[in-house]
């Protein structure tokens, strides 16, 4: 990771411990489309990448699920779990949609942490201040890849507007057509296409300096 970036962890080393984020440039290194490859590109952490769940399973040091590794989007856990032939959890977020994704390795407690064994994982969404910058009272963002091999279309815009010092607001949608690839052999792999939209609505409310408020939905 390069510098410290707003809301995130920094350089991990700046400091001795097993912390490093992921940010938005390396999340768009990998096409702003596979958060797996951008996560396995750190290091303990590796994914549980099933095409046809277009989740993410976040692996630390060889464990996950059950509460093992903590996720949480915002600093929300994520809790949804089920049974199958996978893994036993998976986080729903749109990659376009990150700012980017703290990482901690190894047991953690306090505030974001619950006990978890492994490590801690926090997908962090776009903010306020990712897109409004240099003194300005707006910002926005749009951006659009296409790839090859069932990468198909992918289309994101984000604004935001700051009304005062007190009251922002920041809206983002998201839009992703990937199709059926094909294998090493050229054989098309079946139901491994995602038509995904997404959407990303946020408030900011600061009454002080000293205090920050923020309400946000994300639809996927």
């Amino acid at each position: 990771s390069g510098a410290a970036i707003a809301g995130g962890v920094g350089d991990p080393y700046d400091q001795p411990k097993a912390i490093s984020t992921v940010s938005k440039d390396e999340i768009n290194q990998f096409g702003g489309q596979n958060l797996d490859n951008a996560l396995r590109a750190e290091p303990g952490v590796f994914t549980h990448d099933n095409p046809q769940k277009p989740g993410v399973a976040v692996n630390i040091r060889g464990l996950d699920s059950y509460g093992r590794v903590t996720v949480a989007s915002d600093g929300a856990r994520q809790d949804f779990r089920f049974t199958g032939h996978d893994a036993a959890g998976m986080t729903f977020v749109d990659p376009a949609l990150l700012s980017g994704v703290d990482i901690t390795r190894g047991s953690t407690d306090g505030v974001g942490g619950g006990g978890a064994l492994a490590g801690v994982a926090n997908f962090r969404t776009l903010g306020i201040d990712d897109l409004i910058t240099g003194g300005k009272n707006w910002g926005a963002e749009v951006s659009e890849t296409a790839g090859t091999n069932g990468d198909g279309f992918s289309e994101m815009a984000a604004g935001a507007f700051r009304v005062n010092d007190t009251f922002a607001i920041l809206g983002a949608v998201s839009k992703r057509n990937n199709f059926d690839y094909a294998n090493g052999t050229g054989t098309i792999v079946q139901n491994t296409g995602q038509d995904i939209l997404s959407g990303l609505l946020k408030t900011e409310i600061t009454p002080s300096a000293d205090q920050k408020i923020t309400l946000s939905g994300l639809i996927y």
